[in-house]
């Protein structure tokens, strides 16, 4: 038998668990933007900047369209780190080099974010 009752309250905590997903500060969305474009690569986009407070982390996603649309994840998670993901790209001189100052920005991204998250975003619970 159908329970009405039951699916509104499954629904309903599926909304109060996004509560816990939130944008980053815009400040700090416009600094890393502006630290990754000028470190990596001019066409480098972030697409989503997000902590979450559940799981006590925060991830950053973009993309680099001039490395055959390479797209990455910083994670403060230790199991993610940093992820790449592209499809058919010659590794180089260039694109390791590209790599290799993107994980540079992981390193002090995830220093800077660690702090974030313990002193700014998770006083805000």
């Amino acid at each position: 038998m159908y329970n009405r009752k039951k699916d509104f309250i499954t629904i309903l905590n599926i909304i109060r668990e996004n509560k816990d997903v939130i944008d980053v500060y815009e400040e700090d969305l416009k600094s890393w933007s502006e630290k990754l474009r000028q470190s990596v690569d001019t066409s480098l986009t972030i697409d989503s900047f997000k902590v979450y407070k559940n799981s006590n982390n925060i991830i950053l996603s973009g993309s680099v369209p001039s490395l055959n649309d390479l797209t990455f994840n910083f994670s403060l998670d230790t199991l993610m780190g940093l992820d790449i993901t592209v499809e058919s790209l010659p590794l180089n001189n260039e694109v390791i080099d590209k790599i290799s100052r993107l994980n540079g920005v992981y390193l002090n991204w995830k220093d800077e974010m660690n702090v974030k998250l313990k002193d700014e975003y998770l006083k805000e619970i």
